[in-house]
């Protein structure tokens, strides 16, 4: 069963989702301007614009459309007159107000990918432990260094450094290193 079919099983109404890690998670597309229509009978239709449009086109298992670059803007004219739920922890209220005087009728809802997303699957399983693996060899060989007459943002960087020589593709977040009571400041 796909992802998409395992939350379409959660759903009543058709949901919007329009999380960018949610989008991502449920048809593979990173984008920064795209929304998820998954309806309860497993159809889902992903919108987004024209800079996505051939990415967009390659997905299995979702239909596309082409919209505005206002998304939201353009999904509240394509949906008049529908009920759909919305992920109400990321869709702003200017997003909400657009739907709304779309006459789109817009029901909160919370969790939903999420809940999916805490089960992982395999690949995602195999993920996490390459990314500790190479975690572990990091700071193994960062331990074998020494720190005396270095900077914070030299060992920051060697941190950098390190990760890409073992393998990481790019880091999940900024490195930060604090030393003695000034370390932080």
């Amino acid at each position: 069963m796909s992802r998409i079919e395992r939350l379409a099983a959660l759903l009543e109404t058709p949901l919007l989702v329009t999380s960018g890690v949610n989008v991502r998670y449920l048809t593979g597309l990173a984008s920064s301007n795209a929304a998820l229509l998954v309806a309860p009978d497993g159809e889902a239709t992903l919108f987004t614009d024209f800079r996505y449009a051939k990415k967009a086109r390659t997905l299995e298992g979702v239909r596309f459309e082409q919209t505005a670059r206002a998304v939201i803007g353009d999904l509240a004219t394509r949906l008049t007159g529908q009920t759909i739920g919305i992920e109400a922890h990321v869709l702003t209220v200017d997003s909400l107000h657009a739907l709304r005087a779309g006459r789109v009728a817009a029901q909160p809802t919370s969790g939903l990918v999420e809940r999916l997303r805490a089960i992982k699957e395999p690949a995602e399983l195999e993920s996490l432990r390459q990314a500790a693996a190479i975690s572990d060899a990091v700071f193994g060989a960062l331990a074998e260094e020494r720190f005396v007459g270095r900077t914070e943002l030299e060992l920051a960087w060697r941190v950098r450094e390190l990760f890409n020589e073992y393998g990481s593709s790019e880091l999940s977040f900024d490195t930060m290193v604090a030393a003695a009571d000034n370390g932080a400041s």
